[in-house]
C-alpha cells in the first residue's frame, strides 16, 4: 500500500516512530536499571527492561502504521 503524504508529513511520521521507539527503550532500560539497583541483579533487569521497551515501541509503531493504512483506505473509498 502506498501512502498519499507529502514530504513534511513523511518526515513527521518517521520522526514520531523514531522518537517513540527510542523513548520506549530508554524508559524500559531506566526502569530495569532502577530495579537492578534495588534487587542487586545487575544487568539482568536492565536488559529485560530494554527488551520490553523495544517490544512496546515496535507495537506502538505497528499500531500507528495500521491507523495510517485505515485512514488511507477510507480516503480512497471516499474519493471513488
Amino acid at each position: 500500500m502506498r501512502f498519499d503524504v507529502n514530504l513534511a508529513q513523511a518526515m513527521a511520521i518517521a520522526s514520531q516512530l523514531a522518537v517513540s521507539l527510542a523513548v520506549s527503550v530508554l524508559l524500559g532500560y531506566l526502569a530495569g536499571s532502577y530495579l537492578d539497583s534495588r534487587f542487586s541483579t545487575s544487568p539482568l533487569l536492565s536488559l529485560v527492561g530494554s527488551l520490553v521497551g523495544m517490544v512496546a515501541g515496535l507495537y506502538g509503531a505497528v499500531r500507528l502504521l495500521q491507523i495510517m493504512a485505515r485512514r488511507q483506505k477510507n480516503k480512497d473509498k471516499t474519493s471513488d
